[in-house]
């Protein structure tokens, strides 16, 4: 598994992703919108804002690849497109 938020250095192995994802998740979220949800094939793809507690919006732009077409197919890549709002 390879998580990359363009920008930063591609983060690659499930538990390395796992631990980045519980760091970026430290900070307290109070809403999430979510725009557009969109799948097709072996690609999803999601697009939204974050509200933080602190005030910090985000908007961001998440492209899932999976192993295959199937509901329990595994997340084998994801991009991360992410623009401070605040």
């Amino acid at each position: 598994m390879t998580w990359t938020i363009v920008g930063h250095k591609p983060i690659k192995g499930k538990g390395r992703v796992e631990e980045a994802m519980k760091q970026v998740s430290k900070d307290n979220v109070t809403e999430i919108e979510l725009k557009n949800i969109i799948t097709h094939g072996k690609t999803g793809a999601v697009d939204g804002t974050l509200l933080y507690e602190n005030g910090k919006v985000l908007s961001f732009c998440n492209i899932f690849n999976f192993t295959g077409a199937g509901k329990n197919s595994k997340i084998n890549e994801i991009a991360s497109y992410v623009i401070s709002l605040s």
